[in-house]
């Protein structure tokens, strides 16, 4: 009889430690803790959403954080993703929590956006800050002044941002009255949104002339147009980029196309595997040791 009793007193701790690993084991998949901070599942997810391409996210989604590991360091957390999930990934898919890394690159190119701010403006700054990255964006004045939120966004996460001029015509078919009012007013509603001055600009369609060539602003065109406006399709914009970039490369997007915002999530960690460091124009001229003059034409920083 006592031996009974030990086998069902057994039986009874065996059962609750094995309740016990299970709830541990749902619990850790519901958050996950480094340092003071808590990271909930929801939280971890919406990053995945960002900062990679809908397909990755579909399927961690899907597998329910089964299959995220940990690897702790002494400035943060990373949460790895088991790369048998994905088929035709040859990067880490993972994030980052803690302190602030520097990541080491050999490549430098600049993303730049046009036709701005949009309804995709602050969906685009978490991409680019999930992948550690930053990019240009050309602004239309008439819209900036409907989106002011979108603007104070752009500015305050380190994006860059440059004049697209206030109504998106083409210069070439106005006067020199009205292209200067174009360009103005688009640097006053900056000016009263941020505090700050634009200090390059990007004419629609990048057509100029001497009026605005010998304005008091740089003017940065590009090396690599995607015509995402055209072709609409993430995997084509995602093909090109990769067909064409190099160190110093300025290319062409606009935000105002979801299929674009895909592409991009596509494309940054993958160019990041490849040595890339994506960011602003004027980042890339400082590191290309290139003053940017005013009044003069840039395709590239090369």
């Amino acid at each position: 009889m006592k031996r009974y009793y030990i086998l069902f007193i057994i039986s009874i701790l065996l059962l609750y430690l094995f309740l016990y690993f299970l709830k541990n084991k749902y619990e850790e998949k519901e958050s996950v803790t480094y340092g003071e901070n808590v990271v909930s599942k929801s939280e971890i997810l919406e990053s995945i959403k960002y900062k990679y391409s809908t397909y990755i996210y579909k399927t961690i989604v899907e597998d329910d954080l089964k299959n995220m590991y940990l690897e702790k360091t002494k400035d943060g957390i990373y949460l790895y993703f088991d790369s048998k999930l994905f088929s035709n990934i040859d990067y880490p898919v993972y994030l980052y929590y803690g302190k602030s890394i520097t990541y080491k690159y050999k490549k430098v190119v600049a993303f730049t956006f046009d036709d701005g701010p949009s309804e995709y403006t602050n969906d685009l700054i978490k991409t680019l800050t999930l992948n550690n990255s930053k990019a240009t964006f050309f602004l239309i004045g008439n819209k900036m002044n409907d989106m002011k939120s979108e603007v104070r966004n752009l500015y305050n996460y380190g994006m860059e941002i440059g004049s697209h001029s206030y109504s998106h015509e083409n210069l070439l078919s106005l006067n020199k009255d009205t292209i200067m009012k174009e360009v103005n007013s688009t640097n006053i509603i900056f000016n009263e949104i941020t505090g700050s001055e634009i200090k390059i600009i990007r004419p629609p369609y990048g057509n100029y002339n001497d009026f605005i060539k010998y304005y008091n602003m740089p003017i940065i065109l590009w090396n690599i147009d995607t015509r995402d406006w055209h072709v609409r399709d993430s995997k084509t914009i995602y093909n090109h980029i990769l067909k064409y970039i190099s160190d110093g490369s300025i290319i062409l997007m606009h935000e105002v196309y979801p299929e674009t915002i895909e592409a991009v999530k596509m494309v940054l960690p993958v160019l990041t595997n490849m040595g890339y460091k994506v960011t602003t124009v004027s980042e890339l001229a400082e590191i290309k040791n290139i003053k940017l003059e005013q009044g003069k034409v840039y395709l590239d920083m090369k």
